[in-house]
């Protein structure tokens, strides 16, 4: 006998929701936010609001899937269920109840920023909820998880004999799921079946590939196979947060093998054979084939879990008593205003700490990957367009092939800016430098900043030489200009690493005393002559070491460089980003930082190099002008060479030399990142959105 296959009418009932069909119903609309309504495309986010949905229809409510370009026009939704992060709460209509469902991709949920702006947040596990409360308090106590459609996923015919070949249904789209590095590494004699995408995979994968099946296919893959290899991915693994294919395949009869433990005692599911590597896969199906009653009574059990807890029926009650007890818990509406900001250099602490206040003010902030498009969009949405802040400029113009390129995509945001100011949009636009440090159209950028100070009801500036730096190149008019100086990042890093640990871990013996040029390897930084003044001063003071740490840029003249360190003994570099648990290392085993800069407006490295009280040699220029005669501060002429080394060997000679010295100077850096904590930097920019009219 051959597995059962999937019944017309079940797929009529996905199609017509889908369409529309089910659009009203005697109890409220609930819209589900999804990539795509195309069933066909793979897309894991609308085959769960499908079967959710279908379960609400039968409950008696209307049930809408809306694909991601129909996000921002909802307006016949009484609930919308946001089923990914990437949509924006603020675009939705005044009124409608807000709901995030966070099934997977937690970290991501929590970068996004916009979870303050739901009514309610439900997530698929205890530990999820957990790092969620850590950023809203809107979040349900009882875990949601997703579940199986036990209409769809049945038994197959009676008389039906399973393979004892493995099969897994996880596509590959480029990179290597784990599941995909155990299949790769397993043996040419192992009895797997890989159905899903495979395009481009390598051989060793594409060895056990057995073709693209859709999702209406999967009730008769699982109900041909004894055995089901699980793949909780990467999103998920460290939340218990478990999968579809577990739910789907168990409901078929299938035994779901796991690379995890983690979520399966909670779900029900803690008898579940698991695995973390090859060899742990092979030892586990071996055992399993070699005792088939075992694989059947474990399957059965499995099976009698999902039907009795993890159901779409099942879920659907639990999801409309939650949302009507939610109602009542959480009747206060959420942060009402967005401050969308662009673009999102998430690897830079600085927009974090500086929206760090939003929240104490109704504010949340959401990050744009398209200036362009997100205005064209916010026009697009019903009410007024919001808030966008613009800080560095340069991925508006420099994707730009050339200037006629250029010219035609400036000419499309100014007017499209223009609109968007027209229709009541509002537009903060934080100065970080004069112009982009390596921009390809200078005049570009100068007219788009021209652009941006006349637009914005706010320019805001971190520091006051800003006007005066910008003047040979656009007029920034003082009305407008706020200033709301660059914080230090006192508290954002660890600093559990002590001093001669860092040391050691880097190599820097006893008696050396360590430079330290940390930050992204870029020409206007001038590392180059930073180099070569070390080699200079090595040669009357052999105790000195060099660190340089950083992502370098991608010139030809970079990659020489980078070389060039590696080659000298005498220099510890590292040419990769560093992560926030490793940067203490770095900076503590440094006795002095080095900011070479041929040209400077603002620099988060030198507030980087106070929060770890660290003497700092600088360029006298932009806001670090300011610092000329503390005591920690040694500043050099940007463009002379001779006093970047005349001011290194000064701070050599009068601060490290002298212990006294050193403790003065440690201490006053460690005072001025106090003093400009990234505390009261949030609140001075909640304070400024605060203010706008909105």
């Amino acid at each position: 006998m051959s597995a059962r296959t999937l019944t017309p009418a079940r797929r009529a009932a996905y199609d017509a929701l889908v369409a529309g069909e089910h659009a009203t119903g005697k109890l409220p609309t609930i819209a589900f936010c999804v990539y795509t309504d195309d069933l066909d495309e793979g897309r894991g986010d609308i085959y769960v609001a499908a079967g959710m949905g279908l379960e609400l229809v039968r409950l008696g409510h209307g049930v809408r899937l809306v694909p991601k370009w129909e996000w921002s026009t909802i307006d016949d939704a009484d609930v919308v269920v946001a089923m990914l992060p990437d949509l924006d709460p603020s675009v939705l209509r005044a009124g409608v109840r807000r709901v995030a469902w966070v099934r997977n991709e937690v970290e991501r949920w929590c970068r996004m920023g916009s979870l303050p702006g739901y009514h309610q947040v439900f997530a698929s596990s205890s530990m999820a909820v957990e790092r969620l409360a850590q950023v809203t308090d809107r979040v349900w106590p009882e875990p949601l998880p997703i579940a199986a459609d036990e209409q769809l996923f049945v038994l197959p015919e009676p008389g039906t004999t399973r393979r004892a070949t493995a099969v897994t249904t996880a596509n590959f789209w480029g990179s290597l799921r784990d599941v995909h590095k155990v299949l790769v590494s397993l043996p040419s004699d192992a009895d797997v079946l890989m159905y899903g995408e495979a395009r481009r995979a390598p051989a060793r994968l594409r060895r056990w590939h057995g073709g693209v099946r859709s999702y209406f296919d999967l009730p008769a893959v699982y109900g041909e196979h004894a055995y089901v290899i699980d793949d909780v991915n990467r999103s998920n693994v460290g939340f218990g947060a478990l999968n579809s294919r577990l739910y789907e395949s168990a409901a078929s009869g299938a035994l779901p093998i796991v690379n995890t433990r983690l979520g399966l005692e909670e779900q029900g599911f803690g008898h579940l054979p698991t695995y973390r590597d090859a060899r742990e896969l092979s030892e586990v199906l071996t055992a399993l084939r070699a005792d088939p009653a075992r694989t059947a009574l474990l399957a059965e059990q499995t099976r009698n879990v999902v039907l009795e807890r993890h159901t779409w029926t099942t879920r659907a009650r639990q999801l409309t008593a939650a949302l009507a007890e939610g109602a009542a818990r959480y009747d206060a509406p959420p942060a009402p205003r967005a401050v969308h900001f662009f673009p999102d250099y998430s690897n830079n602490p600085y927009q974090r700490m500086l929206f760090s206040g939003l929240e104490a003010d109704g504010g949340y902030p959401v990050p744009v990957t398209d200036a362009l498009g997100h205005l064209k969009t916010r026009l697009a949405a019903p009410g007024a367009p919001g808030i966008l802040n613009i800080h560095w400029t340069d991925p508006i113009l420099q994707p730009s092939r050339g200037p006629f390129s250029a010219r035609l995509v400036l000419d499309d945001f100014a007017a499209t800016l223009r609109e968007f100011k027209a229709r009541g949009g509002h537009l903060i636009w934080t100065v970080h430098n004069v112009l982009p440090h390596e921009g390809k159209f200078q005049w570009g950028e100068i007219e788009l900043a021209q652009l941006l100070a006349d637009e914005a009801d706010a320019v805001h500036l971190l520091s006051e030489e800003t006007i005066e730096q910008a003047a040979p190149f656009y007029r920034i008019e003082p009305s407008k200009a706020v200033v709301i100086e660059h914080s230090s990042y006192d508290g954002i890093y660890p600093t559990w690493v002590s001093r001669e640990g860092a040391r050691a871990r880097l190599g820097i013996q006893p008696g050396e005393r360590a430079i330290i040029a940390l930050g992204g390897v870029r020409p206007y930084k001038g590392l180059d002559r930073l180099v070569s003044v070390f080699d200079e001063l090595h040669r009357d003071d052999p105790s000195l070491r060099l660190l340089i740490a950083g992502r370098p840029g991608r010139l030809a003249r970079s990659a020489r460089f980078e070389a060039q360190c590696l080659a000298d003994p005498r220099i510890v570099a590292k040419f990769e980003f560093v992560p926030d648990d490793q940067l203490q290392v770095w900076m503590k085993a440094a006795d002095l930082a080095v900011l070479a800069y041929r040209n400077i407006l603002n620099s988060g490295s030198f507030l980087l190099s106070q929060t770890f009280g660290l003497p700092v040699v600088a360029p006298r220029a932009g806001a670090i002008a300011a610092f000329d005669g503390r005591p920690q501060v040694r500043l050099f002429e940007p463009k002379d060479d001779g006093s970047l080394a005349t001011s290194i060997k000064a701070a050599l000679d009068e601060i490290l030399a002298d212990p006294t010295a050193t403790q003065e100077a440690r201490a006053a850096a460690a005072a001025l990142a106090a003093e400009r904590s990234p505390e009261r930097m949030g609140r001075q920019f909640a304070s400024l959105v605060a203010g706008l009219d909105v």
